[in-house]
C-alpha cells in the first residue's frame, strides 16, 4: 500500500498543500489514522480523483452515472422473487 505525504498529494492534484489540508478538514480526503504527520493512501487518493472526475462531469451525465450505480446496487440487493 503506498502512502503519500499532504504535500505528495498536493503536487499530484497541482494544488497548494493548503487545499489538501481543506479538502481533508471537510472530510472530503481521509487520512490514516493515529499518525502525528497526515497521510493519505493511493486507495484513498484514488477514491476521490473518481468522485471528482464525477463531479465534474455535465450535470446530466453525472446524474445518469449515479441512477445506474444505485439502480445496480438495488437490484443485487432486492430479494429473491421480486424485481
Amino acid at each position: 500500500m503506498k502512502v503519500y505525504t499532504v504535500e505528495e498529494v498536493a503536487a499530484i492534484l497541482r494544488v497548494d498543500y493548503k487545499t489538501v489540508l481543506r479538502l481533508i478538514q471537510r472530510g472530503l480526503l481521509k487520512v490514516l489514522p493515529g499518525i502525528r504527520h497526515k497521510r493519505v493512501t493511493e486507495h484513498e487518493l484514488n477514491r476521490y480523483l473518481d468522485v471528482r472526475s464525477v463531479l465534474s462531469k455535465p450535470v446530466h451525465v453525472a446524474a445518469q452515472a449515479f441512477v445506474t450505480a444505485t439502480s445496480k446496487s438495488v437490484t443485487a440487493k432486492s430479494p429473491k422473487g421480486k424485481g
